[in-house]
């Protein structure tokens, strides 16, 4: 199938191509080479019918997408956004309203998984000069989002603990990069235990200074009652921000340092943080990048169906 930007760019291809609007057998240009003339002959091109993603609903590996799935401001370049042709939806492992459970590209280990937004991105305010782009999952300016980022975040929390037998990290650095940002929380289930040890690497870590960095500071939100969303809506300086969950004894620590504009050149957090974090703790370097951890499709595949079906059985 070839898309077009308009119905006029589509005729005008068709009428090049075939000679008529109307579709037909290619024309055969007689300067082209034999091989190209072979792979052409008898090849026709028409108008398609439909696709049942137009109509609102288009099954694959047994999601159900719809409409609402494919939201006007998705972009075609983002590995995010399910209207995208490059989303690679065979990762995808569970799909809901408004946000969708998928494996990363190049996991930590196989159960590795992120919760991921279905928008794009968002804005906020009554004019230009007041508009700020949502730059987080906990941030996104419609509650039933985050509610079900949260409600996500707990089942996987708990079938990590009840099924997998592991604790649960999770973390998401909200820093708009140079090709944009859509919005993923990180969720991996890592050995029970290293808590402490993954809190304390994590927050020494984060205050290494360097000769052009000067660390940043991660503080641990003592408070239970307070939503993270309500502590970052309370920021008019906000740029960004890192936000961590280490379970650590019987409880699960949040840990937030939020970027403000005059802090982007000087503490900055980079951009594999949280993977860095936990593989000095694993003592497994090549765990630091996602690219070093890429698999072949059919792992990949492999991956997420045993993850789909132990989630499924879980969550019934």
């Amino acid at each position: 199938f070839l898309d077009f930007a308009s119905h006029a760019a589509a005729s005008m291809a068709l009428a090049t191509l075939t000679g008529s609007t109307n579709g037909g057998q290619l024309i055969t240009d007689t300067d082209q080479n034999s091989e190209c003339k072979d792979l052409l002959q008898d090849a026709e091109l028409w108008w398609s019918k439909k696709s049942s993603a137009q109509h609102g609903i288009r099954c694959e590996n047994g999601h159900n997408f719809q409409k609402h799935h494919f939201p006007p401001d998705a972009r075609t370049d983002c590995w995010f956004c399910l209207a995208s042709p490059t989303c690679e939806k065979h990762l995808i492992v569970n799909l809901a309203e408004y946000c969708y459970v998928t494996m990363p590209k190049g996991p930590v280990n196989e159960n590795h998984t992120l919760i991921v937004p279905i928008n794009h991105s968002s804005a906020e305010g009554i004019d230009d000069t007041k508009k700020k782009h949502i730059i987080g999952a906990f941030l996104d300016p419609d509650p039933r989002v985050v509610a079900e980022i949260e409600e996500m975040k707990a089942k996987i929390r708990m079938h990590a603990q009840t099924v997998l037998k592991k604790d649960l990290f999770v973390f998401e650095r909200a820093i708009p990069t140079k090709g944009g940002y859509h919005a993923h929380v990180n969720c991996i289930p890592i050995e029970r235990g290293l808590g402490q040890k993954l809190r304390s690497t994590m927050v020494s870590m984060a205050a290494t200074k360097s000769k052009n960095y000067n660390g940043f500071e991660l503080r641990e939100i003592q408070n239970p009652d307070i939503n993270t969303t309500t502590i970052l809506r309370n920021d008019d300086d906000l740029d960004g921000y890192f936000y961590a969950e280490i379970f650590e004894g019987n409880d699960t620590k949040r840990f937030l340092y939020k970027l403000n504009a005059e802090d982007k050149l000087t503490k900055m957090v980079p951009v594999e943080f949280g993977r860095t974090v936990l593989a000095s703790v694993m003592k497994a370097p090549n765990l630091a990048s996602w690219k070093g951890c890429v698999l072949s499709k059919e792992t990949e595949e492999e991956y997420t169906a045993k993850y789909r079906q132990s989630y499924e059985d879980f969550d019934k």
